[in-house]
């Protein structure tokens, strides 16, 4: 991006989804991470960078015991064998499937243990690969919305 004396101005929202079913039960690698994607390919920040404007998870099966949500982030040229980042996280609650009960959403904190939100926005940088995990290997969703700049 070149250097300016203007605002950067979000230009391209996407939403980014991964499907969590194994649990990760490491914090050194990308074991049982899954990589974010967009529209079925898989997702890396564009070169001028992006915003983390929301991030949640929600259950698509029974959640017997509280399971630990991570969104990570891989630095472009990183391996995933050892470069995984935490970003966010949250502890998803325990909840029985039913066709009668709306899906519980849980919202991840940012490092402050605050909710990311278009006014609490995750700058990311150009290249990063998102990845999400589970630690209970409860079926799940985690879904993410980028802006990118």
């Amino acid at each position: 991006m070149a250097v300016t004396n203007t605002a950067a101005f979000g230009q391209v929202p996407k939403t980014l989804y991964a499907k969590l079913t194994a649990a990760k039960t490491t914090y050194e690698d990308a074991t049982n991470a899954v990589q974010m994607k967009a529209l079925a390919a898989n997702y890396a920040v564009p070169a001028n960078g992006a915003l983390l404007v929301k991030v949640w998870a929600a259950p698509i099966a029974t959640v017997t015991s509280a399971a630990q949500i991570i969104l990570w982030g891989l630095q472009a040229g990183d391996s995933a064998a050892t470069g995984l980042m935490p970003l966010a996280s949250a502890a998803m609650a325990t909840y029985t499937l039913a066709q009668t009960t709306a899906l519980p959403q849980t919202g991840l904190l940012d490092g402050n243990g605050v909710f990311i939100t278009d006014q609490n926005p995750i700058y990311l940088e150009p290249g990063l690969i998102l990845y999400g995990s589970t630690g209970q290997g409860q079926k799940s969703f985690l879904m993410a919305q980028v802006v990118e700049l």
